[in-house]
């Protein structure tokens, strides 16, 4: 589905006239979601925008676009009213534990804080949140939350910390609020997803780095057309206290198994290589999202396909 799809599902549920903040806006999620929303609404983007021409199209599209460091950039100059946040931005840990923590907290503090006005808040929180117990368990909302992440080691950490910093602060000021706990995604935009990533590698002749036991990377795929359709309603069931939700596809599979059928569709050879630091997923439970969101509609095999056709034209084989 493209821009012009995805503008169209948005439109269908009669979500516009809203004046929406997103930040993140230049990546696999944030990107789709701020395409899709623009055509029936005033959207506005904060970022660092290191890609100019990412920027020019978003404002080709009637986005306005606002430069900003996350947890370091005042929101001096921007406008207030803004009915619907969509908060995803998310920086590296290369930097202190502390530091990034702080960036972290402190950004969605001065979102919620300028936004406080708002209808509905969005933060994006991920599956790492979850303290890891048997493989292959389908994590609940309710589940222990920990750090596991033996890569990107402060992202759960950051995670945790903001989740908490958008509770109490949904509380404060009485702004109904979502955490949407997201697991993998793929899609045409940003970087594109696992199944990018391991079809560039198989294009290379590298190896997928993998972990000794595929139970370890279980997680739960989403396509784009599912996480563009579900934002508004997202943004319908925020609530005070927040709503936590897992936000993932419906179906459960490994990293491994995503991998081998990326190779199965695009004849390319396939070799994995254990890496002990290769980051670890978890999947989700699904049933809270699916009852108070409803299902997804693209199937995680279906969503591969439709990623890679449009980010590698000509790669997948003709008989597949």
């Amino acid at each position: 589905m493209g821009p012009a799809e995805l503008r169209g599902a948005a439109a269908e549920m009669n979500f516009s006239g809203k004046k929406i903040l997103i930040t993140g806006a230049t990546g696999t999620v944030g990107r789709p979601i701020a395409e899709a929303l623009a055509a029936t609404n005033e959207v506005w983007c904060l970022g660092r925008f290191g890609d100019p021409a990412i920027r020019a199209d978003l404002q080709k599209q009637g986005i306005a676009t606002v430069q900003w460091n996350l947890g370091t950039s005042e929101l001096d100059g921007l406008p207030k009213g803004f009915t619907h946040v969509f908060h995803s931005a998310v920086i590296k840990n290369d930097e202190s534990q502390s530091d990034h923590i702080e960036k972290h907290a402190f950004a969605a503090a001065q979102l919620m804080h300028h936004c406080r006005d708002g209808e509905a808040f969005i933060f994006v929180s991920a599956s790492s949140v979850y303290r890891r117990q048997e493989p292959g368990r389908l994590h609940k909302e309710d589940d222990l939350l920990g750090d596991n992440t033996p890569v990107l080691e402060t992202y759960a950490m950051h995670k945790n910390g903001t989740e908490a910093v958008v509770r109490s602060l949904a509380r404060l000021y009485g702004l109904r609020s979502t955490i949407a706990r997201l697991s993998v995604t793929f899609g045409a935009q940003g970087y594109g997803g696992l199944p990018s990533t391991f079809c560039q590698l198989m294009l290379d002749g590298k190896p997928i780095p993998t972990r000794e036991s595929p139970d370890e990377n279980w997680c739960s795929p989403m396509h784009s057309d599912d996480y563009v359709r579900q934002v508004p309603l997202l943004w319908a069931i925020a609530a005070v206290p927040a709503t936590v939700l897992n936000w993932g596809g419906d179906e459960a599979v490994t990293q491994r198994e995503i991998a081998e059928y990326v190779a199965e569709i695009t004849g390319l050879p396939l070799r994995f290589e254990i890496n002990p630091r290769h980051r670890m997923s978890a999947a989700l439970d699904s049933a809270r999202r699916r009852k108070m969101i409803g299902t997804c509609e693209v199937d995680w095999r279906e969503g591969v396909r439709r990623t890679l056709k449009a980010r590698f034209p000509g790669v997948i084989k003709e008989a597949a």
